[in-house]
């Protein structure tokens, strides 16, 4: 699915930041692959994070020092903001998984098994959710995973290397509480909206 050609990387450690990469099954996952294009697909908000949610979000990126916004996933601030509106709701912020794109970085996932989601193969990670932004401590550079979900999977975070933005699936409760949150700039979208 990857096109690009590979470059030298290092091998791929067991543990990034604090998430355990998984070696093991990807049935945690299995409900975000294969997703058709009426539940969202590649390029719209629901491809991005999950299908079904009663509501959804667009977490605008900060700027950049050049003014523009930053692309890519969740920048850890905008990371750190989120986590205590979705701790809140979920029942199982101890037990959280996470996908990661192949291609990032310096390092070589190919070892592990990976899951597919709308173009994009994932390494499937674990964790809680407060170990989301522990990949910074082992690069500072490092991206944070694309996709976020506790396992009660009462929502959804999504990203991804060219958008700008980051997007949540969940209940409407919780997309009220983004909506009202300090700290981040955030907007109501619809499942079927484009991504950007």
């Amino acid at each position: 699915m990857d096109d690009y050609p590979r470059v030298d990387r290092d091998t791929a450690p067991d543990l990034y930041g604090r998430l355990r990469v998984r070696a093991d099954g990807l049935d945690p996952a299995r409900w975000l692959t294969g997703l058709t294009e009426a539940e969202g697909g590649f390029g719209r908000v629901a491809g991005i994070s999950g299908p079904g949610f009663a509501a959804y979000a667009r977490v605008l990126h900060p700027a950049t020092e050049d003014g523009d916004a930053a692309d890519g996933p969740t920048p850890p601030d905008v990371a750190e903001a989120l986590i205590p509106v979705l701790a809140r709701h979920t029942t199982t912020a101890d037990t959280c998984w996470f996908g990661l794109w192949q291609g990032y970085g310096r390092w070589d996932f190919d070892r592990f098994p990976a899951f597919l989601t709308p173009g994009r193969e994932e390494v499937l990670l674990s964790g809680t959710l407060a170990d989301v932004v522990s990949p910074v401590e082992l690069d500072e550079f490092a991206e944070l995973p694309d996709l976020w979900w506790p396992e009660d999977r009462a929502w959804c975070v999504g990203g991804d290397v060219g958008l700008v933005s980051t997007y949540v699936g969940g209940s409407r409760e919780l997309i009220s509480a983004l909506l009202a949150a300090p700290g981040i700039e955030v907007h109501a979208v619809g499942p079927r909206d484009p991504v950007r």
